[in-house]
């Protein structure tokens, strides 16, 4: 697939055929564990608030953002990674990074944050954070929009995505042959459909809550979520 895809973008391939193409590319490349951390990742997003309100959570458009957060750092990486890939200390860093999240995602849906509010040092950090206010169904969805855009950036950033070689194929040929703008157009095309399956489950989940007419988090099953997030966490942090 690299190969024809090189063909593709040295050739005089139409640049509608290329970019089917790379949407194609970004639908077979999601089959790999980073999309398991992004689907994880979405969960703890949507099921991270706890919402009081009466009506069904609508968490497609926080599907939607986490998507285009991704897919803007991916289609911007021409502009600062220069074609260059990632080495390992910069996976060390985003794996510990990532790792932190977590344990933070865990200790918010776990209520520990809720406990360490009493501490008057630390309430303006957390609120900064913004993981630990109950609100409405409004603000709900505002902040976890602002969430999704964050952690759809900060997967963006995964060293693992630039020593793929369809992805280095688009840095390098593609930037020499197509220009600059050409390879961020293709980049934000396959992190778009390289977020199929989240957005896939999104709209199943959004049928099943509105279907059976139910809330999809209960506090058990934050608690349940809180408790994977601490546990991954501490795992990236030791593997990092």
């Amino acid at each position: 697939m690299v190969d024809l895809f090189y063909f593709m973008l040295v050739g005089d391939t139409s640049f509608i055929v290329v970019t089917v193409f790379t949407a194609v590319a970004g639908i077979i490349l999601s089959v790999n564990m980073l999309t398991i951390a992004k689907l994880f990742t979405f969960l703890l997003i949507t099921g991270g608030e706890n919402n009081k309100g009466k009506k069904q959570t609508n968490i497609i458009p926080v599907a939607l953002s986490f998507t285009l957060g991704f897919a803007f750092i991916l289609g911007t990486s021409p502009l600062w990674s220069m074609g260059t890939s990632l080495g390992a200390s910069a996976a060390a860093l985003w794996g510990k990074g990532l790792g932190i999240t977590f344990i933070l995602f865990g200790a918010s849906l776990m209520g520990v944050i809720a406990m360490i509010k009493a501490f008057g040092s630390l309430i303006l950090p957390i609120r900064v954070i913004g993981f630990h206010t109950k609100q409405g169904q409004s603000k709900w969805l505002n902040k976890s929009l602002i969430k999704a855009v964050l952690m759809g950036g900060l997967f963006g950033f995964a060293p693992f995505l630039y020593q793929n070689p369809v992805v280095l194929v688009l840095l390098t040929t593609a930037i020499s042959n197509g220009g600059l703008l050409t390879a961020c157009f293709l980049l934000f095309i396959l992190g778009i459909f390289n977020c199929t399956g989240l957005l896939l489950l999104a709209v199943l989940l959004q049928i099943f809550q509105y279907g059976r007419g139910v809330k999809l988090f209960s506090a058990k099953s934050r608690v349940a979520l809180g408790v994977v997030a601490l546990l991954w966490g501490f795992v990236l942090l030791t593997i990092a």
